[in-house]
């Protein structure tokens, strides 16, 4: 039988972190796709508020499989420089919460 992962943009449930993961337990999931969390974009958060949000994923038994980004949610005509940028923290944010994937637009 197939085995399927299902995760969740839980940030549609509540702001904070401590409300998605009362969503995410109510409805038996076990992944989330982050984007925003306690009122601002995962893209924009500190490294230390990063491994504080992970270690309490980690502690809920909650995993990352994907990072729910919003690279490539730009104007083709706009600046190139600062959405390589984002680009670049966004992998970095992928490495902090423990995933290899990420979810990305196209222009």
């Amino acid at each position: 039988m197939a085995k399927f992962l299902i995760s969740a943009f839980a940030d549609e449930a509540g702001e904070s972190l401590d409300a998605q993961i009362a969503a995410l337990k109510r409805n038996g999931l076990h992944c989330i796709e982050p984007r925003n969390i306690n009122g601002g974009s995962v893209l924009k958060k500190t490294d230390e508020e990063l491994k504080e949000i992970r270690a309490r994923l980690d502690a809920e038994g909650i995993s990352v499989p994907s990072f729910g980004s919003p690279i490539g949610k730009y104007q083709i005509a706009d600046d190139f420089e600062p959405h390589l940028a984002d680009f670049r923290r966004a992998l970095e944010v992928c490495k902090l919460l423990g995933t290899k994937r990420m979810r990305m637009f196209s222009f």
